[in-house]
């Protein structure tokens, strides 16, 4: 009861601001072996028509629990004027690789969705073209990619300092293991319908339930 409480007043007071454009954490994540952990199954309820492969839910706050996984490596494919995934998490320090689907010329451009500075460009000259870059990925926070040859075309790229996200299935459902006791705020974001937040209170080697509904 206690930890709830605490829970309602952090959501009351930090409201729903938009997601999930993070400034830079006040402290370094650590990994931190803890034996009071617990696991998060959640759902999220969207509207008909919704492509659940476009929403990102996080854990916001957290700075210490298991460790960050070594692999981050990740793609963005460019196709017939659209990008696939449209909406991604990764890690800081990966490495996008953009591939080129398509037999023409055309350059993707990456920016910092608080600033709209540009981070990167990226040319690619025909199908099966491999570019990599790190640069998108460098800092935690938003990213959002455009094709210069078809502006309407973007791509949403999350990048996380803390390895509490997840993409859900084709049903909304997901999960975020190893999660540290205690109560968390619990985050979910698509493009067009924006950010939900609920709260989720985990208990030591227990399975909490959580749905976020739009």
């Amino acid at each position: 009861m206690r930890a709830r409480a605490l829970a309602l007043a952090m959501l009351a007071a930090c409201g729903r601001e938009r997601p999930p454009s993070a400034p830079a954490a006040e402290m370094p994540y650590r990994a931190v072996a803890s034996s009071a952990i617990g696991r998060i199954d959640g759902r999220v309820v969207f509207p008909e028509g919704t492509d659940p492969g476009d929403i990102v839910v996080w854990l916001d706050g957290v700075r210490a629990g298991k460790p960050v996984p070594l692999a981050r490596r990740y793609e963005l494919d460019h196709a017939r004027g659209a990008f696939t995934p449209r909406a991604q998490a990764t890690l800081v320090g990966g490495a996008l690789l953009v591939r080129s689907l398509d037999d023409t010329r055309f350059r993707v451009t990456f920016r910092d969705a608080v600033d709209d500075s540009a981070l990167v460009s990226v040319d690619e000259t025909g199908a099966g073209q491999v570019v990599p870059t790190a640069r998108p990925l460098a800092h935690a926070g938003t990213v959002i990619a455009s094709s210069d040859e078809r502006p309407a075309a973007r791509a949403w790229i999350y990048v996380f300092d803390q390895p509490y996200f997840a993409r859900p299935d084709s049903a909304g459902r997901f999960a975020i293991d190893s999660v540290p006791a205690g109560a968390w705020r619990l985050r979910a974001w698509h493009p067009r319908l924006g950010a939900r937040d609920t709260l989720v209170v985990v208990d030591s080697a227990g399975v909490a339930f959580a749905d976020v509904s739009y």
